[in-house]
């Protein structure tokens, strides 16, 4: 058998790498495309192909099974030998940056099941904002990016280069939001007439749910700091805000709060986002991680069972 070194030395390395990526579009039981149409999809001559996929069956990177007439299909495929044709020894991810126990529970579960599916090493990147996260992924800086699901879907009303590869379920990427209230209106259940309410404009999630929870309303909406919010809220410059459940615990946990929610909770569920019709290999290594373990371990983090190396 070849090593890895060898493969990529020959002068069908490179054939062999685009065949191996092409594959990957698939998962195991799905058709393949004939020799001719890998041929004219990636502008290599039939022999060619026929050789590269000769390789990575020789190196038990794909096993392919003839059906006769109709068509060959992918009966198995090992994602790490797959990784080590291509040249791929890291997976980059943009995350949130890990500010509550929530946060840093879905970096570490991420990582560790990652890094135990693929056998490469993961390396998260922090960035405040999903569009950040997003723009970092689709300029091919990062792999993935983490976003909630509500950032997720009003994205893609608008753009059709990102794709949702992996939910996560409900209450991964947020323990929920509440509207807390300054002192002044401790009395008060819901946003009302003549209200100031912060607003977090350059945070897409956060202004889609305070817009939302005051549709209808005379409202004055105000610029919000993260870094000020409680002194804000005692100065009166505004009278409530729309915070996290868990940024409530950081920032101004003696406040009157009263929990609101938006539809579905897709304020609340962490989705991983990749680069449409371009990524095959984070797509089939995110696609079939266990969603199951990745809660179970951010879960175990947020009890204080683990500490979270991430």
């Amino acid at each position: 058998m070849k090593s890895n070194e060898e493969l990529l030395l020959s002068k069908n390395g490179m054939a062999t790498q685009l065949v191996a990526i092409t594959l990957l579009q698939y998962a195991s039981g799905d058709k393949i495309p004939t020799i001719s149409e890998l041929s004219e999809s990636l502008n290599l001559a039939r022999g060619t192909v026929q050789n590269a996929i000769f390789t990575l069956e020789e190196t038990k990177a794909i096993k392919i099974h003839s059906r006769g007439i109709l068509g060959s299909f992918l009966e198995e495929y090992d994602i790490n030998r797959i990784m080590e044709i291509i040249g791929i020894n890291v997976l980059l991810g943009a995350m949130p940056l890990p500010y509550t126990k929530r946060l840093e529970g879905l970096a570490y579960g991420l990582i560790q099941e990652l890094e135990k599916f693929s056998k490469v090493p993961v390396h998260m990147g922090y960035a405040a904002g999903a569009e950040n996260r997003v723009d970092l992924t689709r300029n091919r800086r990062y792999d993935f990016a983490v976003t909630s699901l509500l950032f997720a879907q009003e994205y893609l009303k608008d753009h059709d280069d990102m794709e949702i590869i992996l939910r996560l379920g409900k209450k991964t990427f947020s323990g929920g939001h509440l509207i807390v209230f300054s002192k002044n209106n401790s009395d008060k259940t819901e946003i009302e007439d003549g209200m100031k309410v912060g607003i977090a404009d350059i945070q897409v999630v956060h202004s889609i749910l305070t817009r939302h929870l005051c549709e209808g309303k005379d409202v004055t909406f105000v610029t919000m700091n993260y870094n000020s919010v409680k002194s804000d809220l005692d100065s009166g410059k505004y009278d409530c805000v729309i915070l996290d459940v868990d940024e409530q615990h950081i920032f101004v946990s003696d406040y009157r709060s009263v929990s609101v929610t938006y539809e579905d909770e897709a304020d609340t569920e962490a989705v991983i986002m990749i680069l449409k019709r371009f990524d095959p290999i984070a797509q089939n290594i995110i696609k079939y991680l266990s969603v199951d373990n990745v809660v179970d371990l951010q879960n175990r983090v947020l009890a204080g069972e683990i500490f979270p190396n991430y």
